[in-house]
């Protein structure tokens, strides 16, 4: 659809929202991922910030209607309240599907649906506009991979008894401190493990791994680790979507992350530490801001490189390097 756009308007799909849809509502700081002929994904990979996320929720919310204009035709968004399409989806079987959006029957709420969890949520009769973020992530606690899984029609239920009652809310200060401290604990990035820095971090210092073909396109990888300023290089062969490329950036190993340099989609951010048998390095990146947490494994002889990577959405990979350096 994305493509098909870009034919007629000769514009990319983020162009084009630019002038008809971010523009007139004031949204500014978006990113839309695109392939090397520079069409925009369509269906995924569209990055703005959560107030932003609202404000089209609320065009809906309003008709189509923003600052008086109407933006959007009031019966394209009538009909999306009454999709009735069954994707048969295992995951949503209380869910039906229209123009984009997934609608819940009987409770005259619909939202649009991203990877983990990320939702604008719209409740006419309740005049409400929900959104809510999410992503895949490694535990601080246990280390292991997870992301959000709660209902949909279970949300929607809840923002809705949150807001109906039969007598005003009771003002409660402990409840009150106590979302205001979750609120400031979800801002804080909490550390990682720390390692103790071995003899082979200074003995691969430099020395650029080269990989055969495999599954992540993964050419050849450098780490710096004998300076001030830790670092991680590496070049990506690219696929069809993907042009070939390098990326890296600054290794945190006080268990924080550092953020710099790049990753395909944004600014990297990594942290590592080492493992006490001296040989093994895990490294923990992901784009800034974004969902695709990796944790990658790398256990190193004299003249190889054994890799296991794990995205914290599932995948799972390994590999094995070689230098001649």
């Amino acid at each position: 659809m994305s493509a098909i756009l870009t034919r007629v308007t000769g514009k990319s799909a983020l162009d084009y929202a630019r002038e008809t849809l971010f523009g007139p509502l004031g949204i500014e700081d978006v990113m839309w991922r695109a392939d090397p002929q520079g069409v925009s994904g369509g269906g995924a990979g569209l990055y703005m910030h959560p107030r932003d996320m609202a404000k089209i929720g609320y065009l809906y919310l309003r008709g189509g209607v923003w600052e008086g204009k109407q933006i959007l035709p009031a019966s394209w968004i009538e009909a999306v309240r009454k999709a009735d399409i069954d994707m048969r989806e295992s995951w949503t079987k209380d869910l039906r599907y229209g123009s984009q959006f997934w609608v819940i029957p009987g409770r005259d709420a619909y939202m649009a649906v991203g990877y983990d969890r990320q939702l604008i949520v719209v409740m006419p009769k309740l005049d409400i506009v929900a959104v809510t973020t999410g992503s895949a992530r490694f535990s601080p606690q246990s280390g292991l991979p997870g992301r959000p899984r709660y209902g949909l029609t279970a949300l929607v239920d809840q923002l809705a008894g949150a807001v109906t009652a039969d007598a005003p809310v009771r003002v409660d200060p402990a409840a009150t401190a106590a979302l205001a401290q979750k609120v400031k604990d979800a801002a804080i990035e909490w550390p990682g493990p720390v390692g103790e820095q071995p003899v082979m971090a200074k003995t691969i210092s430099g020395k650029t791994w080269r990989f055969a073909a495999n599954e992540l396109r993964i050419k050849w990888l450098k780490l710096k680790l004998d300076g001030a300023e830790p670092s991680f290089e590496y070049e990506s062969e690219g696929g069809p979507a993907t042009p070939a490329a390098r990326f890296g950036g600054p290794i945190g190993f006080d268990g924080y992350y550092r953020i710099g340099g790049r990753q395909r989609y944004g600014l990297s951010a990594a942290r590592a530490r080492w493992l006490p048998d001296g040989k093994t390095l895990v490294l923990e990146t992901q784009t800034h801001g974004s969902d695709d947490a990796a944790r990658v494994s790398l256990e190193f002889d004299d003249k190889t490189v054994d890799v296991k990577f794990e995205a914290a959405f599932g995948y799972k990979a390994t590999l094995t390097g070689r230098t001649d350096d």
